[in-house]
């Protein structure tokens, strides 16, 4: 038996003797587990030289005849297997930090990996997915290493966080059911020579179902509303889908790919879709990222006849792709080859369409919510936040530039908020959408006031019967002592006195 000597040439570093050694023993007699277990070491030690090495060629063919080794898992032969995991880690490592990864390696370290019996679940199993995850949106055969990984062999651990020293990463389990769920939606070519894709029906259902599912367990997985709002309106029930998107999109307003799904939704209403796709516009996100909603905004915008802001917007998206060397697409050379597009004047930019638009789309995010009727008591124009009140119970502020032009305080305001909870552990509304209304606050938070007036020339401050007029408006109104006004006054907390009152915030008719 040479498993003695091999070991001994290996241990020290003659290696290629070693493999000899190795190899000619096994050829002698293939199935003896000693001679399995000499080639085994050797390779895992030339398979440690090429993963740090990044000799990626030869790493795969040491994988590939380690492969054919055919060597069992079991309990004897952990350490080798243990040893393995380690080095396809450093090597999918080296491979997953390059700009653009190469497709084919992983692709060829997949048809050997498929044929090594290593245990399942396992570390090594996971790991496997977790590097191939970073390839989602780069390798078009993602779905079926979903589909051989196969998600029966998730970890306890892979529900959970992966806890770093600089940061948190999300759940594996999460990870993989979201790249799966983009890749059903994309769709699959069922004819290699045609351009049209097609949803497999039977795995959204399957998906949409297992996520649904999940979800419910953890509701901390964030962006799973987000995708079983894609797949139901991949499904065609649009209905469902924005009943389970519309919490998630309250809490992202702020990510335009919520937007374009919102505006998705509403293909059946063209007025509603644009007013989407204007919102997701004034998010803050990368020029190049937008490509795909100005496409559709572009669309709606020349069908309804809003040609100089679908001139703006072409030449946007062929100033995006020319700037990143991408190609011009012919749709977009189409358009602006036509009669309309020659003689049309374009605008600078198109920020007062979208603002002009995008109330209509924020009152989607409020369709499942009750209202509430207040007052507002002020408003600071500079920063475009207002103050509100409902009742002594609930009152807050908020920035009104998404919602409204000029609101001024005593105007009466119809809200739509949900509760939150602060970092202090103090509760709060946070405004979805708020408009103003002639509808009736409650009527211990407004009232009118007419008659004469206290001032204290002293203080520079007014009374009206028992509401406060503080010293801006006595000073902007020039008011005088016992001067005959009318005025809405609202409740108002005192935090120095530590009672309620009222205070003046409009004069009427002045």
């Amino acid at each position: 038996m040479s498993f003695p000597e091999v070991n001994k040439l290996r241990k020290a570093g003659r290696m290629e003797e070693a493999y000899n050694l190795a190899k000619k023993e096994l050829n002698s007699d293939p199935d003896n587990i000693w001679n399995k277990r000499s080639m085994a070491w050797v390779l895992i030690m030339y398979l440690k030289q090429y993963a740090y090495s990044s000799e990626n060629q030869k790493f795969l063919q040491t994988l590939s005849e380690f492969k054919d080794l055919k060597m069992p898992y079991n309990e004897n032969e952990a350490m080798i297997f243990d040893n393995l995991k380690c080095w396809i880690a450093k090597f999918l490592s080296q491979l997953t930090k390059e700009d653009n990864p190469d497709t084919d390696l992983f692709e060829e370290f997949w048809e050997y990996i498929k044929e090594i019996p290593y245990p399942k679940p396992s570390e090594m199993h996971s790991s496997i997915l977790r590097f191939f995850l970073k390839l989602k949106d780069k390798w078009n055969k993602i779905e079926d290493f979903l589909d051989w990984w196969d998600f029966n062999h998730f970890r306890k651990e892979d529900y959970e966080p992966l806890v770093m020293e600089e940061r948190t990463v999300m759940p594996l389990v999460e990870q993989a059911y979201l790249a799966l769920a983009k890749s059903i939606i994309k769709g699959e070519s069922k004819n290699p020579l045609e351009y049209k894709e097609t949803i497999n029906q039977e795995k959204l259902d399957r998906v949409l179902k297992e996520m649904q599912t999940l979800y419910q367990e953890h509701p901390e997985y964030e962006y799973f509303p987000y995708y079983i709002g894609l797949l139901l309106s991949a499904k065609g029930n649009n209905t469902k889908a924005l009943g389970e998107l519309l919490p998630f999109a309250r809490e992202h307003t702020g990510r335009f790919w919520v937007w374009t799904l919102l505006g998705d939704i509403h293909k059946e209403d063209e007025e509603i879709q644009m007013a989407c796709y204007c919102r997701g516009l004034m998010c803050k996100e990368p020029d190049k990222m937008t490509i795909g909603i100005r496409k559709k905004l572009t669309n709606l915008l020349i069908k309804n006849g809003f040609y100089p802001e679908a001139k703006y917007e072409l030449n946007k998206i062929r100033e995006i792709q020319e700037e990143n060397e991408w190609k011009v697409s012919n749709g977009i050379k189409q358009q602006m080859d036509k009669e309309w597009y020659a003689n049309t004047e374009m605008p600078k930019n198109n920020f007062h369409f979208y603002k002009k638009h995008a109330p209509q789309a924020n009152a989607i995010l409020a369709k499942d919510l009750d209202s509430m009727i207040g007052v507002v008591t002020n408003v600071k124009k500079d920063k475009k936040v207002l103050g509100y009140i409902i009742d002594k119970n609930i009152q807050g502020g908020f920035n009104y530039s998404s919602f409204m032009g000029n609101p001024q305080p005593g105007d009466k305001i119809e809200l739509w908020s949900v509760a939150k909870t602060n970092r202090e552990g103090e509760n709060y509304q946070k405004v979805i959408y708020a408009e103003i209304t002639e509808k009736s606050p409650k009527e211990d938070i407004l009232k009118e006031l007419n008659g004469p007036i206290r001032v204290l020339e002293d203080k520079k401050i007014g009374f009206i019967e028992d509401a406060f007029i503080p010293p801006h408006m006595v000073e902007k109104h020039n008011l005088k002592h016992e001067q005959e006004i009318q005025a809405k006054a609202v409740l108002n907390y005192n935090k120095t006195k530590n009672e309620w009152g009222w205070k003046v915030v409009k004069l009427i008719d002045r």
